[in-house]
């Protein structure tokens, strides 16, 4: 849980990093501008994200100073330590995550408004006689500068761009298809958050934000590619876990795999890796077939 809260502590430090690097390098398109932003902010963001969870299924099982948690057995397995410290990370993160975008900016919003009656209502209150009977002649009265639909979106502050609100919902899914092997209730966690984040951005455009202006665009930019890094590099993580972190294929195909996993694990990785990348390569080509 800690870890979780100084990743989104910590989040806006990446960002303001990122922002001023992108600034720099002075892009000449808003387009590569945004895919330098994208990059960078998922480059930061996968470290501070996956880098424990990374440690703790390839390298704690290999570290006799730092063992693993016991399983049920008593004997020390990291699979269990990984699938508690997933669910902490997806559970709070999100949490975290939620009130940040949306609790935050909704509070300050309400203690604004609150301030500005006040002081509209003092405002009135010095006015003499004769100035108030001009200023509800003219048809105002105390609070229509506050209830105005335009005035009180006016100061919203305006939504910037959703490089944030993919960024979050992309993490996400790095840790359901990274290391979803470990908790596969992951899967469930990850759609009821997907659920809710859609409801509580739906929220944060209509009574927190101003409303964003509407921009037409092919595809979703910069995110292709890093969904495309995150799905090699499930491939990956996942034939690691089941071959060098837990004998899982060992077990579930003895007479395949025993032997050779057991003795030579790194030949049983390289064997399920590159079937797992066979496979997901045909799979592309089919989908783009369909598309063409």
């Amino acid at each position: 849980m800690a870890q979780a809260v100084i990743i989104s502590v910590a989040d806006p430090l990446w960002k303001r990093a990122t922002l001023k690097l992108s600034k720099w390098e002075n892009h000449r398109t808003t387009q590569a501008y945004e895919n330098s932003i994208i990059t960078k902010r998922f480059a930061f963001q996968f470290v501070s994200n996956y880098i424990t969870l990374f440690y703790i299924a390839f390298v704690k099982p290999f570290t006799p100073s730092d063992p693993c948690l016991l399983d049920a057995s008593g004997a020390p397995d990291c699979m269990v330590e990984l699938g508690m410290l997933l669910t902490s990370l997806l559970i709070t993160k999100a949490t975290v995550q939620q009130f940040i975008e949306v609790g935050m900016p909704f509070i300050k919003l309400r203690v604004t408004q609150w301030l500005k009656r006040r002081e509209h209502r003092e405002l009135v209150e010095e006015m003499d006689t004769t100035q108030r009977i001009q200023l509800f002649a003219a048809g105002a009265t105390i609070d229509d500068a506050d209830t105005q639909d335009l005035v009180e979106e006016l100061r919203m502050p305006p939504y910037r761009s959703t490089v944030e609100d993919y960024g979050e919902v992309v993490i996400q899914h790095g840790f359901l298809v990274m290391f979803g092997i470990a908790f596969p209730l992951a899967a469930l966690i990850n759609f009821l958050n997907n659920m809710a984040e859609c409801r509580t951005d739906t929220y944060k455009m209509l009574a927190v934000h101003q409303r964003p202006d509407a921009d037409d665009a092919a595809d979703i930019g910069g995110w292709l590619p890093v969904l495309k890094v995150l799905s090699t590099a499930s491939i990956v993580t996942t034939a690691a876990l089941v071959t060098i972190t837990t004998p899982a294929l060992q077990l579930a195909l003895p007479d395949f795999i025993g032997n050779v996993g057991e003795r030579y694990p790194a030949v049983s990785f390289l064997i399920f890796e590159h079937v797992l990348l066979v496979s997901h390569r045909q799979m592309l080509q089919c989908w783009y077939a369909t598309l063409l």
